[in-house]
């Protein structure tokens, strides 16, 4: 049984004034957050009452349960497969930083995030994250392979057009992810925006 108090639509319930939350009128504390009432008598909230405004950044219930269940599949595929723990981590934290962004400047602008918005946002922004690391990572082993093996031909006195073939496809390989990585750039700002934007 809740301790969260009943109201009767001709008794207006008193409001604790730091959480917000409706309290029984004879309660001394806030049955949600704890805190201590004040001991003046108990003070009906007005039709008009304003909305209390929580200074900082706060997470609603179903961002916490987001949150705690993406760890717990975390927390479960370290266990399972440990090699596999620590990248999906990395592939995880910027898509979760960026649906804490932009659920919080929506939520500026006044427009509500559903959990199931929240959820296709985040597998948006990792689905992106994934394709972006992928990017990233091949035209690395590239650019790696494509010196290391031009430096490697280089050493061979007799061969002169390999190590130049070599060296030239490790610098168009880093043409490219550069090309690449603004192009990505620019499509992740747009989609940002269309994100806070879209209603």
């Amino acid at each position: 049984m809740t301790d969260a108090p009943r109201t009767r639509p001709d008794v207006a319930p008193r409001i604790c004034p730091r959480c917000g939350f409706a309290v029984k009128l004879d309660a001394t504390s806030c049955w949600l957050c704890e805190a201590r009432l004040a001991d003046a008598p108990a003070r009906a909230a007005h039709a008009g009452h304003a909305p209390v405004v929580h200074p900082g950044f706060s997470f609603s219930i179903s961002t916490l349960l987001l949150i705690m269940t993406l760890t717990a599949i975390v927390l479960a595929l370290t266990a399972a497969v440990p090699g596999l723990g620590v990248p999906f981590c990395v592939l995880l934290a910027p898509a979760l930083v960026r649906t804490a962004m932009v659920v919080s400047k929506r939520k500026e602008t006044g427009k509500d995030v559903s959990l199931g918005r929240k959820v296709s946002l985040l597998a948006g922004s990792v689905v992106v994250s994934g394709v972006i690391m992928s990017v990233v990572s091949v035209a690395a082993v590239g650019s790696f392979c494509g010196v290391c093996l031009g430096l490697a031909a280089a050493t061979n006195p007799n061969d002169t057009f390999m190590p130049i073939l070599m060296l030239f496809s490790g610098a168009v390989a880093l043409v490219v992810s550069v090309l690449l990585l603004r192009l990505f750039a620019g499509w992740i700002r747009r989609r940002y925006r269309r994100d806070v934007e879209e209603s």
